[in-house]
């Protein structure tokens, strides 16, 4: 809030929901929050929490179809309302019998990306048959990057890549056509997030990519082309572990 004389105050915008517990990897989905709370995934109201599944660790989140998804080191799981069940899709018929389907492996990151999951798993990008989100072909569904990912975002002509040392632009629309291009330096581990153009000022429907950088914000379009519009304000920012969130025309960096 900022005061007539000039000073600001911050917003009293939270409450203390279950102050003994730690509580992180929050997600929005359909009205509800969800979030891990004292090692349990939960659904957080404004009078407690309903506890759901026990994990081990951070959760990641996407969106499927309105759903809500988050995957662990071990499995890829939906909820709905107050219940979760890992994602299963490895039903044979007749036309895949000899492919090699296993359950869709857990990661570090899930998201969503023309029809598949995609997981960081370590260095590698796992893909999902397309519409069958539980089932994954572990000969030709993957691409390794080489370096520990730390972020993906997926635009429609392609994939961003966070890794330790840089970022890379993934050119293609399905896992057998991705090129490989180096477009940036390093960023800030999970500090990544896709906008739409008019939160940009931009005209159009495009989707961008934004991630966090020692130079401020850096966005990516789906060519692959990165600019950087805080680049003559920053310099040699600090680069630590957090997440960007978008709230109405502004985005957020939140460092851990």
């Amino acid at each position: 809030d900022i005061r007539p004389e000039g000073s600001a105050a911050t917003a009293r915008d939270w409450a203390v929901v279950l102050k003994e517990s730690n509580c992180h990897s929050l997600h929005k989905n359909n009205g509800n929050t969800y979030g891990v709370v004292g090692g349990t995934v939960s659904m957080l109201t404004e009078t407690g929490v309903e506890p759901i599944v026990d994990v081990t660790g951070e959760v990641s989140w996407t969106d499927v179809g309105g759903e809500a998804h988050f995957c662990t080191r071990d499995a890829v799981w939906k909820v709905a309302g107050l219940a979760a069940e890992i994602v299963s899709g490895v039903v044979r018929d007749a036309d895949d019998f000899d492919d090699p389907l296993v359950p869709m492996p857990g990661g570090q990151w899930l998201d969503y990306w023309n029809g598949r999951l995609i997981v960081a798993r370590g260095s590698t990008l796992l893909f999902s048959q397309p519409l069958r989100y539980g089932a994954h072909n572990p000969m030709t569904g993957y691409i390794s990057l080489g370096q520990w990912i730390e972020w993906v975002v997926p635009l429609e002509a392609g994939i961003y890549v966070g890794t330790k040392d840089e970022v890379v632009w993934l050119d293609g629309y399905q896992p057998k056509d991705l090129r490989r291009t180096v477009v940036a330096g390093r960023s800030a581990p999970g500090m990544a997030t896709s906008v739409t153009a008019d939160l940009l000022g931009i005209e159009g429907a495009a989707r961008f990519a934004v991630f966090f950088t020692p130079k401020g914000f850096a966005v990516g379009d789906a060519s692959g082309t990165v600019t950087y519009p805080q680049a003559d304000r920053f310099v040699d920012l600090p680069l630590s572990r957090g997440k960007l969130i978008v709230e109405k025309t502004r985005i957020f960096a939140l460092r851990a």
